[in-house]
């Protein structure tokens, strides 16, 4: 009901179209549409033109940032240290995904207070759900850590950008993926800042078999933290700084430490091969040694990975499959979740949800025919997953589709449904 002027008439702000008459004797139509009661975010950047931020991949800036939460509560106003695009395909769409680092932690909407954060557009989704749905059920069905997200309505240098995901992002860090900080223990046993020294790469043919940092000195202790990234092969031999390729010809990109010694490569890799080796046994053992597919594995997170991926059907499983181990320990662990925006057979219309969809994907095929991962699998998810599934499909879901209802309008007026349809059918 507030009350404005535009040249010279009175308009007074309510939901729906306006005629409007401009000095010239023109009719304007004016609509006017309210978001939902989420959090927004008023974002500026330095230049104040996001092609500055497109025009070059790992461009980045900084900027200002507003936060006001559900409740109306301004909750951060202060600078951003940093302001990027990111993915990989979903950094080309017209609605682009964000990272963005804050000048200062805070806890934005209730997620772990941190510095660090991720900005899903959710281009491709027209439920404008799906990665939602996705980390709330892997964090309802675990006690491990995983990422958590908030629809917010966006807006960038004084234009709306739409409904967007904001999420805590996979980062180790306090009230994040919390490991020993290899990379920071390194820049210790340093003279020179890491990205000073040169990098390295092993190769076989045209294939690159380890990548990362010619760095003089390591910490007394390199078994950890260490972040792995299944990566598509073209994106690791192109893309990536650090990394290796296993026996079977996976890419792994080691994500953190993002700049590696050779030790610590070459380290990470004999202690992923264990794993790809027990996978592929017929005895789920590692060849020539005793330890069972267990020793090496937290077989829990990787009944976990596979039930959040099968339930959400995964369409894209060869890449954003983390897995971590941190110092010390024997195991990798599987997750945390990450990337459903084409999932829920969206992309893959056909499947039938009686069959299993990942069992011909990566190593999912293999490891289910192992019986103690057919029994864990079968009493988490007759003990946890159907109940929590029980409360998203009839409770959650909806709800939150009421509460974006207003939100979402305003988004696919902002962006057009023809062409994401469109997109979708050629994909």
């Amino acid at each position: 009901g507030q009350e404005v002027y535009y040249e010279g008439q009175m308009i007074v702000l309510e939901e729906g179209p306006l005629l409007l008459k401009s000095e010239a004797g023109e009719e304007v139509r004016l609509e006017i549409l309210f978001g939902s009661e989420i959090p927004f975010a008023w974002l500026e950047t330095e230049s104040g033109d996001l092609q500055y931020l497109k025009d070059e991949e790992e461009r980045q800036e900084e900027g200002l940032l507003y936060f006001v939460n559900e409740d109306g509560v301004l909750e951060y106003d202060g600078e951003l240290d940093k302001i990027k695009l990111r993915g990989n395909s979903t950094r080309l769409q017209p609605k682009c995904p964000f990272r963005i680092r804050l000048d200062q932690g805070a806890s934005l909407a209730q997620l772990g207070c941190s510095e660090d954060y991720v900005l899903l557009a959710e281009y491709g989704d027209p439920s404008l759900m799906q990665n939602k749905a996705a980390l709330e059920l892997a964090n309802r069905t675990t006690d491990l850590y995983e990422p958590d997200g908030v629809h917010i309505d966006l807006y960038i240098n004084g234009e709306y950008m739409g409904v967007y995901l904001l999420c805590e992002g996979i980062f180790i860090g306090e009230n994040r993926l919390d490991l020993h900080n290899l990379e920071k223990e390194t820049e210790k046993s340093n003279r020179q800042p890491l990205e000073e020294y040169a990098a390295f790469q092993e190769t076989f043919g045209e294939d690159t078999l380890t990548k990362g940092y010619e760095i003089p000195n390591n910490p007394a202790d390199i078994t950890g933290g260490y972040l792995l990234e299944l990566e598509y092969p073209g994106r690791y031999e192109d893309e990536e700084t650090t990394g290796f390729r296993t026996a079977r010809d996976r890419t792994l990109v080691i994500k953190d430490p993002n700049r590696a010694s050779r030790e610590q490569v070459e380290y990470i890799q004999s202690q992923f091969q264990q794993v790809e080796d027990a996978i592929y046994a017929e005895d789920f053992q590692v060849p020539g040694t005793s330890l069972a597919l267990e020793d090496v594995v937290d077989l829990k997170s990787f009944v976990h990975k596979y039930l959040v991926d099968e339930i959400c059907m995964n369409t894209d499983p060869w890449t954003s499959q983390f897995l971590y181990r941190d110092r010390g320990e024997a195991v990798f662990h599987f997750g945390p979740a990450w990337d459903y925006d084409m999932a829920f057979g969206h992309y893959a219309p056909g499947y039938s949800p009686e069959e299993f969809y990942l069992n011909n994907h990566i190593w999912y095929g293999e490891v289910y025919e192992y019986p103690a991962f057919q029994e864990l699998l079968r009493t988490e998810y007759e003990s946890c997953y159907l109940p929590v599934l029980e409360d998203l499909t009839t409770e959650e879901i909806p709800r939150w589709k009421e509460e974006l209802r207003s939100s979402a309008r305003m988004n696919f007026t902002r962006w057009d449904m023809g062409e994401i349809y469109e997109r979708n059918e050629i994909l």
